[in-house]
């Protein structure tokens, strides 16, 4: 009786956390819902230390094998965060705690990655709850989004006269749709209800492609066309894609005159595509801004983790006023230039050489066994090394982000790597 009690304890720990991470996942890409990510992911936490105690054997040997599997890609994430936090620690400006200001930033990603190492014993039900954690989250950003338009009025009011530069949909949708799209993309391969995948195709890629073309983010625009092209070009041959038929063509036909309306009704839209390929004064952020990194005292080791590091940096060393390229002015009418670099050279800033170096190499390792494990005929991969290459690689061409998204993504490096589908 006892064993078959902490049976379906164990049993009951296992689903909980599953569960919780889920919601973990999906307040992590969604705006307004800090309450539930942060309930979910230290609830998850608590259950998993339970889970420790409970199980002990079990939850060894799940860190044992997670570790063995994915050692390479742990020991990378290691020497780069040694390094974030050590430079953070002895920051630019030490009036600002920038080591307390990363671990703000990252901790709920490194508790997601504790969490996983902990309990993910390779069950596929684990995989796929998570995967589709993430295609979830872009249809709750799809609602919310499309409520925050209407009710400020920007959805209904295409024309804009009065300012031509406001944006239908909140230019913050553009980093959830750069992260969630491909996962939503790549679902298509997993669902077999009819039902399900034409909802999946109207409200997560047709309404998603529609509300990024509204935000005017002319960098996702981009990053997208890049990555769907690299993608097909990876896949054509492994998923023996045929694109001339009936049912490509006409989603195609809709997806263009969709975007054709949209686009004769929206002078944000117009206005975009008139700018071509105008690049917000953007080689002004690198041709005035990085000599003054190079000839500090901090070119090799880098300011330290945050933008008010950066901030203070460029202030200070700009002692002639110069213009140095897009900037903002802070409440307390400080300059705040904006961090719109190349997102390896953005790095480079705060993490100096051999920071930058292992964030450099984490990307492109996860890249590369991200679809080579993809190829061994695991799809829940091509949708990470998408998502990574979409945000990281593409639309990190325009602009600086943080390591966040990466360490979930490697959290779910770890979970999508299945042993059996009981």
């Amino acid at each position: 009786m006892i064993l078959q009690n902490k049976s379906n304890l164990i049993i009951f720990l296992k689903s909980s956390i599953l569960l919780l991470l889920s919601l973990f996942l999906i307040g992590q890409y969604n705006e307004h819902i800090t309450a539930i990510k942060n309930l979910a992911i230290y609830l998850a936490l608590f259950l998993t230390l339970i889970l420790f105690a409970v199980d002990t054997k079990n939850v060894v040997q799940n860190i044992k094998n997670n570790a063995k599997n994915n050692k390479a890609i742990l020991l990378l994430f290691l020497l780069l965060n040694l390094y974030v936090f050590g430079i953070s620690f002895f920051p630019y400006d030490a009036t600002q705690n920038a080591a307390l200001s990363a671990l703000n930033e990252f901790k709920r990603a490194f508790i997601f990655i504790f969490i996983v190492l902990l309990w993910h014993d390779g069950s596929y039900k684990n995989s796929k709850w998570l995967f589709f954690a993430m295609v979830a989250a872009l249809s709750i950003d799809n609602i919310h989004f499309f409520v925050k338009g209407i009710e400020d009025g920007t959805l209904l009011n295409l024309k804009n006269e009065k300012d031509q530069w406001t944006q239908p949909i909140d230019r913050f949708y553009a980093g959830f749709f750069d992260s969630l799209f491909i996962f939503s993309l790549v679902s298509i391969f997993f669902i077999k209800n009819n039902f399900y995948k034409f909802f999946i195709i109207v409200f997560n890629i047709i309404v998603s492609l529609i509300f990024i073309l509204l935000t005017g983010a002319r960098g996702s625009w981009l990053a997208l066309a890049l990555s769907l092209m690299v993608m097909l070009a990876l896949t054509f041959k492994n998923e023996k894609i045929n694109l001339i038929n009936k049912k490509s063509v006409i989603f195609c036909l809709f997806l263009l005159a969709a975007s054709a309306c949209v686009y004769h009704n929206s002078t944000l839209l117009q206005l975009k595509v008139a700018q071509g390929f105008y690049t917000s004064g953007r080689g002004d952020i690198l041709t005035k801004r990085l000599p003054l990194l190079f000839n500090s005292d901090r070119a090799y080791i880098g300011i330290g983790f945050g933008g008010k590091q950066y901030t203070k940096f460029l202030n200070d060393k700009n002692v002639n006023n110069d213009d140095l390229g897009p900037t903002g002015i802070g409440t307390d009418g400080t300059k705040k230039p904006f961090h719109d670099e190349p997102v390896f050279i953005g790095q480079y800033y705060h993490y100096g050489v051999v920071g930058t170096a292992f964030f450099v190499a984490l990307v492109f390792y996860m890249l590369f066994v991200s679809f080579k494990r993809y190829l061994s005929n695991n799809k829940f991969y091509i949708a990470i090394f998408g998502s990574i290459l979409c945000t990281y690689i593409f639309r990190g061409l325009f602009e600086t982000m943080y390591f966040t998204h990466l360490y979930v993504m490697l959290g779910l490096f770890i979970v999508f790597l299945w042993k059996n589908k009981e």
